[in-house]
């Protein structure tokens, strides 16, 4: 009975279900959450086999996956990785990039959060965001991005300073 029951639930149920439990354990539980003084976050995404209904299809779209194209969506999630418990998540169209749902995840960051990034995030545009909420951040480095040493802080420790190329501030970006 109790599985029936579930099936009927919003999904928006589960969602807030889960908001709740995440609040409570930060409450109770935030020790686990952190890493020295930073609340430790990461942040990933990937792509979601849906039933290959129309409907699902149309609303979020396919990939061709050899023969046939099947249902997809892009899942883009923030977590406490100290306790392998989901923060926030978003599930959107593979049309839209990851950065972009990343972007409304980031948005709320506590003062001092360190957001572990893949490095396919590796974007001006979320680095200055999370800089704006007093927050941390920490990607592998692109293979594209030159840096100038600032200071060096110990052996193969080291500041650097880089700069976004010109056609990003062309485009608007801060």
């Amino acid at each position: 009975a109790f599985v029936q029951a579930r099936q009927r639930m919003p999904l928006s149920f589960w969602v807030a279900l889960l908001m709740v439990l995440v609040e409570r354990f930060q409450q109770q539980h935030g020790k686990q959450l952190r890493w020295g003084e930073f609340r430790l976050l990461a942040l990933d995404g990937t792509t979601v086999n849906l039933p290959n209904w129309k409907a699902l299809r149309e609303h979020f779209g396919s990939a061709k996956n050899g023969k046939s194209w099947r249902a997809q969506a892009r899942m883009v999630m923030l977590q406490f990785p100290l306790a392998r418990l989901p923060f926030r998540y978003e599930l959107g169209t593979l049309a839209e990039g990851e950065r972009a749902v990343a972007s409304r995840l980031l948005a709320g960051l506590c003062r001092n959060d360190l957001v572990l990034m893949d490095q396919g995030f590796w974007s001006y545009r979320l680095f200055w965001q999370v800089d704006q909420q007093q927050a941390y951040f920490a990607i592998r480095r692109s293979a594209q991005a030159h840096f100038r040493t600032v200071a060096k802080l110990g052996p193969k420790d080291r500041l650097v300073e880089w700069r976004p190329s010109d056609s990003r501030q062309r485009r608007g970006l801060p």
